[in-house]
């Protein structure tokens, strides 16, 4: 040690690190410590993901946050970084990340719906895009709480939502 300055620094920058790395995991855990996780949420929004992560972070920012929902990303093999972008935005205790190699679609939705745990399911891709607010989901929720002869609701935004009727 004392003889040699480079092992000192060494040493006094691991103690650093070590320390650096206490308090990050310290505070992950308080932050899932805070959060709960929930067996029944609401709603389970299931996000089809391929190669488009120039627009993970505004659907993430952009889902409304809170234990009555869920996230479900289902990422089917993406090679543009996608995969590893989803892993450090989902960090909530009802973010799930399912990971396919090219299954498409309507077999990435069923398994993810199979997974799904709420009351609705909200089938959303990566190059959606709607508004930062609760008020579209809590508006098709409403709807589809007052309406027994609702089975699916869909939208185009900015427009509003749209009821499809079983017979159409």
């Amino acid at each position: 040690g004392r003889d040699n300055p480079a092992e000192d620094i060494r040493i006094k920058w691991q103690r650093v690190s070590n320390k650096k790395k206490i308090s990050e995991v310290t505070q992950y855990k308080q932050k899932v410590e805070n959060s709960s996780y929930n067996h029944d949420p609401e709603v389970s929004f299931l996000i089809q993901s391929f190669n488009q992560k120039q627009n993970i972070g505004h659907i993430y920012e952009n889902l409304p946050k809170n234990n009555r929902f869920e996230t479900i990303v289902l990422e089917d093999g993406s090679i543009d970084g996608s995969l590893k972008i989803w892993d450090e935005h989902l960090d909530q205790r009802n973010d799930f990340l399912i990971r396919s190699n090219d299954l498409h679609e309507i077999r990435t939705y069923t398994r993810g719906a199979d997974y799904a745990r709420g009351r609705y399911i909200c089938l959303l891709q990566d190059d959606d895009q709607f508004p930062g607010t609760d008020r579209w989901i809590n508006r098709s929720i409403e709807l589809l709480k007052s309406r027994s002869d609702l089975g699916a609701l869909g939208g185009m935004y900015p427009h509003d939502l749209k009821i499809v009727y079983g017979s159409e």
